[in-house]
């Protein structure tokens, strides 16, 4: 259960963080198929050490400490125990990330909201 909910996590974390760089369409629908490629890739592994070693190849030491910084944004978020400039100061993100973390919060379905709420806080 630990390494399903830590695969879930990071790839909605890593998915968001992809969706905010601007592509052409071309190069998006190439994006979404080769995407398919890295999440069947990421399920195939329940191993954390195995996971650990994936992400530092795929993914650059900035790119995981980002992904990280919004997971704990989206959590404390969710949570709603902190004002945003609380979750920036103790997390160390920008308020600007935070925003755009909130926005895609508000915008989600109650359906939607519930799963995420589920899958990184539980």
């Amino acid at each position: 259960m630990y390494f399903m909910f830590i695969k879930l996590m990071l790839f909605f974390a890593f998915s968001f963080f992809l969706v905010i760089i601007y592509w052409s369409e071309k190069e998006r629908v190439f994006m979404r198929a080769n995407w398919s490629l890295v999440v069947d890739k990421i399920l195939t592994h329940s191993n954390q050490d195995d996971l650990a070693v994936l992400f530092q190849l795929l993914l650059t030491e900035e790119e995981r400490s980002a992904i990280a910084g919004r997971l704990k944004v989206f959590q404390s978020l969710l949570a709603g125990e902190l004002s945003q400039r609380q979750i920036a100061a103790e997390y160390q993100v920008s308020i600007a990330t935070i925003t755009r973390c909130s926005n895609y919060l508000k915008n989600m379905s109650p359906q939607q909201r519930d799963l995420i709420q589920t899958l990184i806080l539980d």
